[in-house]
């Protein structure tokens, strides 16, 4: 008897066990970071001035939309993710030399990362700024190849 009331306490006890998350977006990376610790510079009114803004997220804080609402957030993190692979792939290939592809692929490359960014930027708009620079170095090693 005493282990089924042991059992049923710690059944109950683990659908109540629930963990606030946290989202903020890296500074370095750009990529949006979810968590269920805080950053280290969360409660720490001097460094949260110069670090980025931190959502709180809470658990069962709405118990109609609060886990749609992490799920969506997941999802959008998910789509993020694998738009940032794709990212990736395009900016191996457009590092590559233009004689190897000729001026055709190389614009198809173009307004392919371009689409691409612009969904990410509708994602992250805080990793936007991080995206443009990398994009930015890259154009300006291909410009500097073609004059040559």
């Amino acid at each position: 008897m005493k282990f089924l009331f042991i059992l049923g306490l710690s059944a109950a006890w683990s659908s109540i066990a629930q963990a606030d998350l946290y989202r903020w977006v890296d500074p370095e990376t750009g990529s949006v970071k979810f968590s269920s610790y805080p950053p280290p510079w969360f409660g720490d009114e001097a460094k949260q001035r110069r670090a980025p803004k931190v959502e709180l997220i809470p658990a069962g804080s709405d118990k109609s939309g609060g886990s749609e609402a992490a799920g969506a957030a997941q999802e959008g993190v998910r789509r993020l993710e694998g738009f940032e692979a794709q990212r990736k792939q395009l900016l191996q290939q457009l590092a590559k030399p233009v004689g190897e592809r000729g001026p055709q692929a190389l614009q198809k490359q173009l307004e392919a990362y371009s689409a691409l960014s612009e969904q990410m930027n509708k994602l992250d708009p805080a990793g936007a700024a991080a995206r443009r620079s990398e994009m930015q170095g890259l154009i300006e090693k291909i410009l500097k190849e073609a004059s040559r």
